[in-house]
């Protein structure tokens, strides 16, 4: 009797292209859980963010469109502020955003990427990655256009996407062409995307994208290693060099870069308030003269050793100031202008009262008059600002 012919099982099938391609995605997705079982730096990091922007809220900062003043005050990132001694804002101002909408876009964009990144490099790695991506950005950002305010996560972002794309060019082998097309082809319209967005539109930061974006893909090509548990062994090591030569190149840049740009506003506020003490004194030897209590030779004697080493002492940073923003040229030359002429009224005003001399005098009354129109023209100034 024959025996009854065996029906093929659904196991004994070729499998599909289609059903292929899902097997080595599964297979892929499997070995980066083995590799990183847990992401810890990804929710940490967007929690950070949302966190930071709740404190920013009930402080009273507007959570659509905060002004310059309170982003600044939160630690976001300006040139003449961060290259004069402020340098902790090269880090800050990687989690303050410019209201809802900024804060929404980079954490979905985060999101996106972030988990996936931080399987590949593992969390130290990642979080190495993104905080000098950051600070690259926020660098970038100082050197490129130093009065631009920035703030966001964008720079560490772009760092994070870099990596993908720097790890992608080296690990062609530990990952299926599926996944690789997948991801190069999202990574490539996100950072396209940003990047042809801030050519046309103002006051987006390109040279914050610019620099993570470089940082990251660099980290991504030093920090990738190969999908499986052997390359776990030497992990801890690179990314104690990595970390390392990434603080070794941040402090050099902050010991040996000069200051980006004048911090116009900060110079101003200290000369004022040494204009003020200087003044008084002024006044006050007047009173002295007029009650006869001390001689014209005592009054010169003491405008020539505590006000006038004192007023050059406090103008010697406007005066010095290079690097200023177009729009606070004629206001720094103006009181460049009402420094020298309160100066060299002070010098006629001593060589008078020790010699009575009355030229000298006359002088002092010129310059004198000439600096408080100065102060007029300043105060001018001011008020088309506001």
């Amino acid at each position: 009797m024959d025996e009854p012919e065996q029906l093929p099982s659904a196991h004994d099938q070729p499998l599909s292209l289609r059903q292929q391609s899902a097997l080595r995605l599964a297979e892929f997705h499997a070995s980066l859980m083995a590799l990183s079982p847990r992401v810890i730096a990804t929710p940490v990091i967007v929690a950070v963010n949302v966190l930071v922007f709740a404190i920013m809220t009930l402080n009273g900062i507007n959570p659509v469109s905060p002004t310059v003043e309170q982003l600044l005050h939160m630690g976001a990132n300006f040139g003449p502020q961060t290259t004069n001694g402020e340098w902790w804002r090269l880090l800050t101002a990687n989690y303050i955003h410019v209201g809802f909408m900024h804060l929404a876009f980079n954490m979905w964009a985060l999101w996106s990427a972030g988990f996936l990144v931080e399987r590949m490099l593992g969390t130290p790695g990642f979080i190495i990655l993104y905080t000098f991506s950051g600070i690259a950005g926020s660098l970038a950002s100082c050197f490129w256009d130093p009065w631009m305010v920035s703030a966001g996560a964008s720079g560490a972002i772009f760092g994070v996407w870099g990596a993908l794309l720097g790890f992608l060019l080296l690990r062609t082998d530990s990952v299926p062409l599926e996944a690789l097309a997948q991801l190069r082809s999202s990574g490539l319209a996100f950072v396209g995307y940003n990047l042809v967005l801030g050519f046309f539109i103002p006051h987006i930061d390109i040279a914050a994208h610019l620099g993570g974006l470089v940082a990251g893909f660099l980290g991504g090509l030093a920090l990738s290693r190969p999908l499986h548990r052997e390359a776990l062994a030497g992990r801890a090591i690179r990314n104690l060099v990595v970390g390392g030569i990434g603080l070794v190149l941040v402090a050099g840049i902050i010991l040996v870069a000069p200051p980006a740009a004048a911090d116009v506003e900060a110079e101003f506020r200290k000369f004022g308030e040494s204009e003020e003490k200087l003044l008084k004194v002024h006044n006050d030897l007047l009173k002295q003269i007029e009650a006869a209590s001390i001689s014209p030779a005592q009054m010169a004697d003491r405008i020539e050793s505590e006000v006038l080493p004192e007023w050059r002492r406090a103008g010697a940073p406007i005066l010095s100031m290079t690097r200023v923003h177009p729009k606070q040229k004629r206001l720094v030359e103006a009181f460049c202008r009402y420094i020298k002429s309160r100066e060299e009224a002070w010098e006629a005003l001593v060589e008078a009262m020790r010699r009575d001399d009355q030229t000298k005098a006359e002088v002092f009354k010129k310059k004198w008059s000439e600096a408080q129109g100065i102060v007029n023209e300043i105060m001018a100034m001011a008020k088309q600002k506001q």
